[in-house]
C-alpha cells in the first residue's frame, strides 16, 4: 500500500479529483476510504465538507507464479472480474468475505458475511449505486402573497469493485468511483409549483438561481400583487383654518390678553364647521395561487349634529346654529355655549354647573366646584376645590389641594381601562405562580393543601408577592361606579357582579373558597372575558383626549384623558394620571412626592428631592421618561422594568420594556 493522505473538499467529486492530482494516479488506481460525506446544510448552518483517506494501489504479482508451489485455493479480482482457484489435494478451500459498498450473490443467493467458494460457484459482484436526489420544500406566507422554495440536494454515488488478491481469504469491497450531482430542470420545478397550486407571479430568475445554489436555502419563487387599500372618508375641519382667525389689532400692551383670547376658538351662527372628504375604493389584488383578493370596503362618515349644530341633507357638511366653541368627537359635531364669571367662584356664586364652556376671570375658592360639559378656563388660582370638565382645563395660576379632571368621563374611562388591563394580567400571573407552587417539591404533599384546598396557595401569594393587588382592586371600585351611573349597558352590570365577588375573594380567607386552582382560573377567565366586552365600550370614549394645563400644583389630584402640562415651578406631593403625555417644563420644573401614571411619554426637569422623598413614575412599554435631574428615592416603572434610583443621576432617558 502506498502512502495514505487525507483530503477535504466541498464535494466528494472535488476530493477525488484532488487525490488524482496529488498522487498522479488514475481513479481506478486509487484506494479510497470515505471518512465523511459532504453536507450542504441550511443557509450555511450545519454544512460539512467531504473527507477521504486515499492511497495508491500496489500491483499484485501474477497469482499463478506466486501460488505455483501452494496447495491452498485462492481468490483474485481484476478489472471487476472474480477468479477462484480450487485447492490442490490437502489444500484449504478459499473464503470470500463480503466488505462494504457492494452486493455479493453466490449461486443465486445473497451473501452478507463470509463463505467458502469454489471455481464451480456462480459469483456476482454488484457494486452499490445511488441515484442523485432533490427534495423541494415549499412555504407560503399566511397572507398568500409570497411563496418560498428550498431544495435539499443529495449527490448520487457510483462504486466499482476494487481489485484484490490472490488471497485464500479475500475481503471483497467496492470503492467510490464518482459522484453524480442532481440535475434539476426548470420545467420540473415549475411543474412542482403548479401541482402545489402556485400559478401566479412566478419569478423565473429566482428559480434559476435556486437550481444553481449548492446550499439548502429559501428563495422567493412567486409573489402576488397586494390589493390597493381604499382611502377612508375623513373629516376636514374648516373652523381651524388659520386664514379665518386673524389676530385683533390691539396694541403690544394687550399681547397677553390676545394669547388668552386665542386659546378658545369660537364660531358664529351659519358658519361652516366641517365637511366630509368622500372615501375612495381600493383595487383587487391576486395571491400566488391566482385567487383574486378584494380590498376591504372604505369606511364612510355621516356627520351627526350635536347641540348647536345642523348638518345638510347628505350629512356631509355641518353648520353652527349658535355662537360658541366648536368640538368634534368622532362624527359628532357640537357647538358649546360659553358662560363667563367675572369674579371669583365662592360662597356668593355657589357651585357652578354648566352645559358648555366656563370662563372664570377670578379664582375658585375653598370647597367650591366648577363642572362643565365643555372646557374650563380659570384666570386665577384654585384652592381646595373640585374642577371637572368634559374638555380642556386651564388654570393660569396655582392649584392647591384640588381635584381636577380634564376630559371628564373620558379621563375616568382611560384610567379604568388601564386598571382593567393590569388586573387581568396580574390575575394570570397569580394563577401561573400558584400552579408552579403546586408542583414544586417543597410544597407537594403539604398538609394544609390537602386539608383546606389549593386556594391556600393563592392566599399565600396574595399575602406576599402580590400583597398590593387587593388594595389596587378596591382603588378602582369608585371609577367602576361612575361608569355604571354613566353607561346603560348590561356588560357593566355583569362586570360589577363579578368585580364585587372577586373583591371578596382576594382578601382575608376569600381565596380558600377555591378548592382547586382550576376553579380560580375559570373565574379569572370569566372576569377577563367580561373585561374585554366592557373595554370595547369604554375605549371609544377614552379616545377623546383633553389637556390639563397649570402653572404650579401642590397636594392635588390631577387627571386628564390627554396631556398634563405644568408650565411653572412644578408639582409637589400630588398624583397625576394622564391618558397621553406629562410635561413639567417650567423653571425649575420639579415633580416631587406623589405619583405620575402616563400612557404616553413623561418629560420633567427635576424628579424627586435631595431628601429622598418617595416619588413614583409609571409609563407603558415603548414610552420614554426624560428627566434632567433625578434624586435617590425615585422609583420608575417602565413597562415590565422597575428602576430604583439610589444615587443622583443627570440626563436620564429611560424607555419602557
Amino acid at each position: 500500500m502506498g502512502e495514505k493522505i487525507r483530503i477535504e473538499a466541498e464535494t466528494m467529486e472535488a476530493a477525488l479529483e484532488e487525490a488524482e492530482r496529488l498522487l498522479g494516479k488514475k481513479r481506478h488506481e486509487l484506494e479510497v476510504e470515505v471518512i465523511s460525506q459532504a453536507r450542504k446544510g441550511i443557509l450555511g448552518i450545519g454544512s460539512q465538507k467531504a473527507i477521504i483517506d486515499v492511497w495508491s494501489c500496489v500491483e499484485q504479482e501474477d497469482p499463478v507464479t506466486e501460488h505455483s508451489n501452494r496447495k491452498d485455493g485462492f481468490i483474485r479480482i481484476h478489472d471487476g472480474q472474480i477468479e477462484v482457484r480450487d485447492p490442490e489435494e490437502g489444500g484449504i478451500v478459499p473464503t470470500l468475505i463480503v466488505g462494504q459498498h457492494l452486493q455479493v450473490i453466490i449461486n443465486g443467493e445473497n451473501v452478507q458475511q463470509s463463505q467458502e467458494v469454489s471455481s464451480r460457484d456462480e459469483i456476482l459482484l454488484i457494486p452499490h449505486c445511488s441515484e442523485p436526489e432533490w427534495k423541494p420544500s415549499l412555504r407560503v406566507t399566511r397572507d398568500g402573497f409570497q411563496a418560498f422554495l428550498a431544495i435539499k440536494k443529495t449527490s448520487g454515488a457510483v462504486y466499482e469493485v476494487k481489485d484484490g488478491g490472490p488471497e485464500r481469504e479475500l475481503v471483497v469491497t467496492a470503492r467510490l468511483a464518482r459522484t453524480i450531482e442532481p440535475e434539476i430542470a426548470l420545467e420540473k420545478i415549475e411543474e412542482y409549483l403548479r401541482q402545489a397550486g402556485i400559478t401566479f407571479g412566478i419569478i423565473k430568475s429566482n428559480l434559476q438561481e435556486l437550481i444553481s445554489c449548492q446550499e439548502e436555502k429559501e428563495f422567493l419563487v412567486a409573489e402576488g400583487i397586494q390589493p390597493v387599500q381604499p382611502v377612508d372618508a375623513s373629516i376636514q375641519v374648516v373652523f381651524q383654518r388659520e386664514d379665518r382667525c386673524p389676530l385683533p389689532a390691539e396694541e403690544e400692551e394687550n399681547r397677553m390678553e390676545r394669547v388668552i383670547l386665542h386659546q378658545v376658538i369660537s364660531v358664529e351662527p351659519g358658519e361652516l364647521l366641517v365637511e366630509v372628504v368622500l372615501p375612495r375604493p381600493g383595487k383587487p389584488g391576486t395571491d400566488v395561487k391566482g385567487k383574486e383578493i378584494m380590498p376591504r370596503e372604505p369606511k364612510d362618515i355621516l356627520l351627526v349634529a350635536g347641540p348647536g349644530v345642523r348638518v345638510d341633507e347628505g350629512q356631509r357638511k355641518a353648520f353652527a346654529l349658535i355662537s360658541g366653541r366648536p368640538e368634534i368627537s368622532g362624527a359628532r359635531v357640537t357647538v358649546h355655549p360659553s358662560y363667563t364669571i367675572s369674579g371669583d367662584v365662592d360662597a356668593k356664586t355657589g357651585k357652578v354647573i354648566f352645559k358648555g364652556d366656563v370662563n372664570v376671570l377670578g379664582n375658585v375658592q375653598d370647597e367650591m366646584s366648577v363642572e362643565a360639559v365643555g372646557q374650563v378656563v380659570i384666570n386665577g388660582f384654585a384652592a381646595n376645590a373640585t374642577i371637572v370638565a368634559g374638555g380642556n382645563v386651564v388654570v393660569h395660576r396655582n392649584i392647591v389641594g384640588c381635584t381636577v379632571r380634564a376630559g371628564g368621563l373620558a379621563a375616568i374611562c382611560n384610567k379604568f381601562d388601564r386598571a382593567l388591563v393590569e388586573m387581568v394580567e396580574t390575575l394570570a400571573q397569580i394563577a401561573e405562580a400558584a400552579g408552579q407552587l403546586l408542583h414544586h417539591p417543597s410544597v407537594a404533599g403539604n398538609k394544609d393543601i390537602i386539608r383546606v384546598g389549593e386556594g391556600v396557595l393563592l392566599k399565600m401569594l396574595l399575602g406576599s408577592k402580590f400583597q398590593e393587588v387587593p388594595q389596587r382592586f378596591q382603588e378602582s371600585r369608585g371609577d367602576l361606579q361612575v361608569l355604571l351611573d354613566s353607561f346603560d349597558h348590561p356588560e357593566f352590570k355583569d362586570l360589577d357582579e363579578t368585580y364585587t365577588e372577586l373583591g371578596h375573594r382576594l382578601v382575608g380567607n376569600g381565596p380558600l373558597g377555591w378548592k382547586k386552582l382550576e376553579e380560580a382560573e375559570a373565574f379569572f377567565t370569566t372576569f377577563g372575558h367580561q373585561v374585554e366586552q366592557v373595554r370595547v365600550i369604554i375605549e371609544e370614549k377614552a379616545s377623546d383626549q383633553a389637556c390639563l394645563t397649570a402653572t404650579y400644583v401642590q397636594n392635588s389630584f390631577l387627571e386628564s384623558s390627554g396631556n398634563v402640562v405644568i408650565t411653572g415651578k412644578g408639582c409637589y406631593s400630588s398624583n397625576i394620571f394622564a391618558g397621553n403625555d406629562v410635561e413639567i417644563k417650567g423653571m425649575p420644573g420639579v415633580f416631587r412626592g406623589g405619583e405620575i401614571v402616563a400612557d404616553g411619554n413623561v418629560t420633567v426637569r427635576e424628579l424627586g428631592s435631595p431628601a429622598e422623598v418617595v416619588t413614583e413614575v409609571r409609563i407603558n412599554p415603548e414610552k420614554i421618561l426624560r428627566a434632567d435631574r433625578v434624586f435617590p428615592g425615585v422609583i420608575i416603572y417602565a413597562g415590565a422594568r422597575v428602576e430604583r434610583v439610589t444615587s443622583e443621576r443627570h440626563g436620564l432617558v429611560l424607555a419602557g420594556d
